[in-house]
């Protein structure tokens, strides 16, 4: 009867606005630090991702609040291998899978026919498939990529929305300070691209891009049962190498920089490796956290600049 007659006290209008300032107090500290005030609510999702690509991006914007699967990955040539076969079954039925268009994910062999949590950035990418890789190195387009992502990550965990916004702000904020710096460090360097994957960064930092000729690629070399056609391709494969390396030798000398992406042509990759003339650039791990990645691009660009800048003097001496 006391505990009753304590309860209608602190039920009263005078005690029930503090009450509810309190919990309402809670609820919005939850809120803005992205604490789940519903323990019955799952944190922590798993979402699996037809691209490393979408996976760190994914990472970057989910933080705490998510552990990203990559269904694939690149090998050690670049070129994409599979982590995950779909068709074994290795992914959940109710996985929550994000894909960049249809046509990637349905190359995968996922669909909503047989995964209802898929969800698309875009029901078809506006580019051609050439064109794809380049988007993740273009400062101009990777907000609107990320902005779909924390849409995508606020549909599958709608309780932790303010979390993936401001983890979202963080991402302009950071990939803005990084272009910032790339112009700083690089504003009208001349850089030679093989590769043109990565260039869109470079021309946010003010660089001027000189994409190589067709007629300075060589061809890859190609096998021949014939022992005597084989050697002369091997002959003239190995003249337009030196072709190439003696151009690039030259613009180095003019103060051009030559820069290789990972996904250029492996035979050309393998020939130039231990070329000092030659700055590799690396492919991202799933580790990776996305905009140091690309930050580490800009560095790698100064660093082979300051060294060229400094060859230079020491010949002008």
């Amino acid at each position: 009867m006391v505990l009753k007659k304590k309860f209608i006290i602190f039920l009263s209008k005078k005690y029930r606005k503090k009450v509810y300032g309190i919990i309402f107090g809670i609820l919005f500290l939850c809120m803005f630090l992205g604490i789940n005030p519903n323990p019955c609510y799952p944190s922590g999702l798993d979402i699996w991702s037809t691209s490393p690509w979408i996976s760190l991006m994914a990472d970057f914007i989910g933080g705490i609040h998510i552990s990203v699967h990559s269904i694939e990955d690149w090998d050690e040539t670049g070129e994409k291998v599979h982590l995950r076969i779909v068709v074994n079954a290795d992914i959940p039925k109710d996985a929550l899978i994000l894909a960049l268009d249809r046509a990637q994910a349905e190359k995968l062999g996922i669909s909503n026919d047989k995964f209802a949590n898929l969800k698309t950035l875009y029901t078809r990418i506006p580019v051609g498939s050439e064109m794809i890789r380049s988007l993740y190195y273009d400062p101009s387009t990777l907000p609107f990529l990320a902005q779909r992502v924390m849409n995508m990550l606020s549909g599958y965990d709608p309780v932790h929305y303010s979390y993936f916004q401001r983890r979202l702000a963080e991402f302009q904020t950071r990939l803005d300070s990084t272009v910032l710096v790339g112009r700083k460090l690089l504003k009208g360097t001349d850089v030679i691209s093989i590769g043109m994957d990565v260039s869109q960064l470079m021309v946010a930092a003010g660089c001027n891009i000189q994409p190589l000729s067709a007629d300075l690629i060589p061809p890859p070399p190609l096998e021949s049962k014939d022992k005597k056609k084989n050697k002369q391709q091997t002959d003239d494969f190995n003249q337009a190498m030196d072709k190439l390396i003696s151009y690039l030798q030259k613009e180095r000398h003019k103060g051009a920089i030559t820069v290789m992406d990972p996904w250029a042509p492996l035979y050309l990759r393998e020939k130039l490796l231990e070329n000092k003339a030659v700055i590799m650039l690396p492919r991202p791990s799933l580790e990776a956290e996305f905009i140091l990645f690309l930050n580490d691009h800009y560095l790698a660009l100064w660093n082979g600049l300051r060294l060229l800048n400094n060859s230079n003097e020491g010949k002008d001496k």
